[in-house]
């Protein structure tokens, strides 16, 4: 016979108390480490001083800035140049990303020309709107279509057309976008790790519609989340230097750089990509698609695909590399790009090289 308890009348009253206090004690102790770990971040944040956009820390001759309009407002795009009396390249980064992530990448490849005896090439790298030390304006439009303008804008009033347009991630569905709308202006295309299809998984833009995401995006930003991000975007982690971390953090920590990347992915809307997707097949120009074979974010599969999709299109897979091929394997990335810029491409296996 199962046997009930009233505990009001069964058990006395400080051994009720008693009871409840030990639950509690329990439930503190359980939560203690969140408690801690969310202290922790607050502490870090912070610490973190904010520094103003345009303010570009150990400036070259190379970091220019040129005033654009973007809807109905100015804004200020900040870019390498790098001359040269080859054919110009224009490199765009990616999500979160900036003009650093291809400034090694620049050398190698000026110094390949020069040591061939070829006219070396003029590279532009541009920081998207929101991004580097480019301004990240409130309220504007951080779609991709609207940053592809952006870049067009810019790349018209520099003067740049019939140029190598070379993309990584988000700046690679920029530069297939461009490819589409503006194929004056694309001579030929780089896709690196690039976007343009509709994901399989939404959890990249999943945590911007949190209630107040500016808030604790902002409020959880640090230094060490900036190198968790750079670990999900490489596969050989040790390939982090603490410069890397550094120039990286230093630009996310202008004011509006975080507000802008939630914008951003709030942006990042599915069922406007399928409207392109089905426009890949249009790209008529020379097409090089470069991949790391062990990227996280966007998986080989879509390399396979732009490369089946686009007819005059090779693709190059990097192994044991992650999703941005041009700062975890700078020279094997540099010696594909020379060649297909110089027309004398690596030997392919099918339609398909691996490096």
């Amino acid at each position: 016979m199962n046997k009930t308890i009233c505990l009001n009348q069964s058990m006395p009253l400080y051994l009720l108390h008693k009871s409840q206090r030990q639950n509690t004690m329990r439930r503190m102790q359980r939560l203690l480490p969140l408690i801690l770990c969310v202290c922790a971040v607050m502490a870090l944040s912070a610490c973190v001083k904010r520094v103003d956009t345009r303010s570009v820390m150990h400036p070259t001759t190379n970091d220019k800035f040129l005033k654009i309009n973007s809807g109905k407002q100015d804004i200020n795009i900040h870019y390498l140049e790098y001359p040269g009396h080859g054919p110009n390249v224009v490199l765009i980064h990616g999500f979160a990303s900036s003009t650093a992530t291809w400034e090694v990448v620049i050398s190698k490849l000026q110094k390949k020309y020069s040591d061939a005896g070829k006219p070396v090439p003029h590279v532009w790298a541009v920081d998207i709107k929101g991004c580097g030390w480019s301004d990240k304006p409130n309220n504007a439009k951080y779609d991709p279509f609207t940053l592809t303008e952006d870049v067009y804008a810019w790349m018209q009033k520099v003067g740049l057309d019939n140029a190598t347009v070379v993309g990584n991630s988000l700046g690679g569905a920029i530069a297939m976008i461009m490819a589409v709308d503006h194929p004056d202006i694309v001579g030929r295309l780089v896709l690196v790790d690039a976007g343009g299809y509709q994901p399989d998984k939404k959890e990249f833009s999943a945590f911007s519609y949190v209630p107040f995401s500016n808030f604790w995006v902002n409020l959880g930003f640090n230094r060490w989340m900036v190198k968790k991000g750079l670990r999900k975007a490489f596969y050989d982690c040790n390939k982090i230097t603490d410069a890397m971390v550094d120039a990286s953090f230093d630009r996310l920590r202008t004011r509006g750089a975080v507000d802008a990347m939630v914008s951003m992915a709030k942006s990042l809307d599915p069922e406007q990509a399928l409207t392109y997707e089905g426009r890949i097949p249009d790209i008529k120009q020379e097409t090089l698609i470069i991949w790391g074979r062990n990227d996280g974010w966007i998986p080989l599969k879509y390399g396979y695909r732009f490369n089946r999709e686009i007819k005059r299109s090779e693709l190059f897979v990097i192994p044991e590399c992650g999703h941005v091929p041009q700062a975890e394997k700078p020279d094997e990335f540099v010696q594909i790009l020379y060649h297909f810029l110089s027309k004398t491409p690596l030997p392919p296996v099918g339609n398909t090289g691996q490096y």
